[in-house]
């Protein structure tokens, strides 16, 4: 008789607490529908982002101009060291970056440090996201980032001054004079720091960061010449020094080591419109040299190529909203190395064409 009151009993509780429970109430949210559409075909408007120019904001250098516009990722080890971009979770060697339409990728690691580029020199950057880029260079399924020298219309004269923690200093002029038909720029930018900033390796322990200074020297020129209002000439000239010593690692007591990076490009190209077609070659010619040293494990490395680039570009507009583009390529690179048994040679011709049209859209 006990036992059947006891377990009537835990049955009229477990009765009574099931109407105090607290549960989770389920809530759907109703979202609009939300439609993508994108231009599959080459340089189309839709997967391209045009990046502002803008000293004023602070920028010390293309690095940190992309990584606050562009919506990239940009892999950076700090100030003046190795940065390197990814796009859509590419690689840094996915990624094209060209100067007014030509590579200037190192064809030796297959990237470029984007730490060594001035943001000044350029008034025109354009990212292009997706598999629009392989049309800048093979391999270059990420995106590609087109840097260019576009003639200013405008006389203008530019001075900055930057100062930061560390020993940052850079100085910065950019000049722009017009003239009849002829104008002439010129962009120089010198940038340095002393790097000696503290850290802790372990809680209890702190060190200063050593051999960690560096300087860029960057400038660029270009002349241009407007003969007609179908006709121009452009002429540029960029030189990059870099001086860059490498600090220890967590496992070195100290470091020696530096990194000297050298080039120097110039480029002609000539502009012809004729009504709904235009034609333009353009000659590239790079000189660039990379120099490891590090006495105390004996490592002396010298690496420098050199490359010649043709091109003759075709562009017709065949209706209002589609274009033909043509681009035939002929590359010439000779590249040397402390690990190659010889100086290589290299010759290359291509054909890039590709159409578009903004009716094509998914």
């Amino acid at each position: 008789m006990g036992y059947s009151f006891s377990k009537i009993f835990c049955l009229m509780v477990f009765f009574v607490a099931s109407f105090h429970a607290i549960g989770q109430k389920d809530t759907l949210l109703q979202i609009d529908t939300v439609f993508i559409s994108a231009a599959t075909l080459p340089y189309s408007n839709a997967n391209s982002t045009g990046i502002a120019v803008d000293q004023s904001n602070g920028n010390q250098n293309l690095t940190e101009l992309l990584s606050r516009q562009s919506g990239i990722f940009i892999k950076n080890y700090g100030s003046f060291s190795l940065a390197s971009s990814s796009i859509r979770g590419g690689a840094a060697n996915h990624t094209a970056i060209n100067w007014n339409g030509t590579s200037i990728i190192n064809p030796m690691v297959g990237q470029l440090d984007l730490n060594l580029l001035p943001m000044g020199g350029f008034n025109q950057i354009t990212l292009f996201k997706g598999g629009e880029g392989v049309l800048a260079g093979s391999g270059a399924i990420g995106g590609n980032i087109e840097l260019a020298n576009a003639p200013s219309q405008i006389d203008r004269l530019g001075l900055i001054l930057g100062s930061g923690s560390f020993g940052r200093q850079k100085i910065g002029l950019d000049l722009n004079k017009m003239f009849d038909k002829l104008s002439i720029s010129a962009n120089v930018g010198f940038d340095q720091s002393r790097n000696d900033f503290t850290y802790k390796p372990a809680p209890q322990i702190e060190k200063t960061n050593t051999n960690g200074q560096g300087k860029i020297f960057n400038q660029l020129y270009q002349l241009t010449y407007n003969h007609s209002a179908n006709l121009s000439f452009y002429g540029r000239v960029w030189h990059t020094d870099a001086l860059r010593h490498i600090p220890p690692t967590t496992v070195q007591n100290e470091s020696i080591a530096l990194q000297k990076d050298q080039s120097l490009r110039a480029q002609l190209s000539m502009l012809w419109l004729k009504g709904d077609f235009s034609y333009q070659p353009q000659f590239t010619w790079i000189k660039d040299k990379n120099i490891y040293n590090d006495e105390a494990l004996r490592i002396d490395n010298n690496n420098q190529y050199e490359s010649m680039n043709l091109e003759q570009r075709f562009n017709w507009y065949a209706a209002k909203n589609s274009k033909l583009f043509v681009n035939i390529i002929y590359n010439a690179l000779k590249a040397n190395s402390e690990n190659y048994v010889k100086e290589e040679l290299e010759k290359r011709l291509s054909l890039v064409s590709a159409f578009y049209s903004k009716v094509w859209l998914i």
